[in-house]
């Protein structure tokens, strides 16, 4: 079965009318392997389908194998069936970012799905059974993912936040909630890499994974620009 999805932006007076979203893979840095879908899909709890996300998001991490419904908006697509990667958050910092709940950096994973059945769709929404082929817990992405180079990505100099977990960095940019960046780093012994890069404008949000490993100046002169 060929299942395709496909939303239409009319709300947004930044994005043509009509727009139903791009590739992920469009915009991909040098230095990343793998692109997919952050804010515009959520995991859902089992056996709850509702507009209210929020309050039935996962708790659990997903298991390879295993089957879950994911409730996905614009700009999210799917053409013939393809796998594609999603962001997973537990549900405290999908909610309210890992700023405040740096703990489940540990738990947040890439997991690249497979998608089974459409179980309702409406005109901005649409519920979809996927199957987890695999998944990268974020402490793991250099194990997996080879060495990338390139330049890093520009970011807003507006709200910037700067939380340590461990070997664990996040960084987030926030230009009044329109365009936000934010990026996952990790220490092992003296070497900082950059694991994964988060774009968010206007409606648009996908992420980008990568072995990115950074100079000490590159390192220090993003934590100069975070820590406020």
């Amino acid at each position: 079965m060929v299942l395709n999805i496909e939303f239409h932006n009319e709300s947004s007076e930044e994005i043509d009318a009509g727009d139903s979203g791009s590739d992920p893979y469009k915009d991909m840095p040098a230095w990343a392997c793998v692109a997919g879908y952050d804010s515009s899909i959520a995991w859902i709890a089992k056996g709850a389908i509702t507009k209210d996300s929020s309050a039935l998001r996962m708790l659990e991490v997903p298991t390879a194998g295993e089957h879950y419904t994911l409730q996905v908006n614009y700009p999210f697509r799917l053409e013939s069936s393809e796998d594609f990667w999603a962001l997973f958050q537990p549900w405290n910092s999908a909610i309210n970012g890992w700023e405040d709940h740096p703990n489940e950096l540990e738990l947040s994973c890439i997991v690249k799905c497979k998608p089974v059945e459409i179980i309702k769709k409406t005109k901005k929404l649409c519920w979809l059974l996927i199957n987890v082929q695999s998944l990268i817990p974020f402490r793991k992405i250099t194990e997996k993912i080879g060495k990338g180079s390139g330049g890093l990505p520009l970011y807003p100099v507006s709200r910037m936040a700067h939380v340590v977990w461990s070997d664990l960095n996040y960084f987030d940019a926030d230009l009044e909630g329109d365009i936000s960046k934010w990026f996952i780093c990790q220490k092992k012994g003296q070497q900082h890499t950059l694991l994964i890069y988060g774009t968010s404008e206007w409606q648009d949000s996908y992420f980008y994974a990568g072995n990115r490993p950074l100079s000490i100046d590159e390192f220090e002169n993003l934590k100069k620009d975070f820590v406020q």
